[in-house]
């Protein structure tokens, strides 16, 4: 929903990578994502994170790994930004709450191919 909201309201005609950038920008300032390190190379971006709300939230509930929502969420704002024809594999490689010195999440894009 936020992915798709993005596309009808600011960034009307997305560009790969500068408006997935620019929706995570977003989607940081939103959920109080801090302290972030973007890293970009060919068709992959690897986000790293050493403060964040979501993750501080997931610990103090006593959870582990906010690696599902985190997943999830970059998943969902790929494909709402720009439409289902974009696929994505999306990894959350580090952990704050495991131990790791920041989050990271590693983001391939892939297109699929029309016959």
């Amino acid at each position: 929903m936020f992915g798709k909201k993005i596309r009808k309201e600011i960034i009307l005609n997305p560009v790969w990578p500068e408006s997935f950038l620019d929706a995570l920008e977003i989607l940081s300032k939103v959920l109080k994502i801090e302290g972030r390190k973007v890293f970009i190379e060919a068709d992959m971006i690897t986000v790293q994170v050493t403060d964040c709300e979501n993750q501080k939230a997931i610990a103090k509930a006593g959870i582990a790994d906010c690696g599902f929502v985190t997943v999830q969420t970059y998943q969902g704002l790929m494909r709402g930004l720009f439409g289902k024809e974009m696929d994505v594999l999306v990894r959350h490689t580090k952990n704050l709450n495991q131990g790791d010195d920041c989050c990271e999440v590693v983001i391939s894009r892939q297109t699929h191919q029309t016959k």
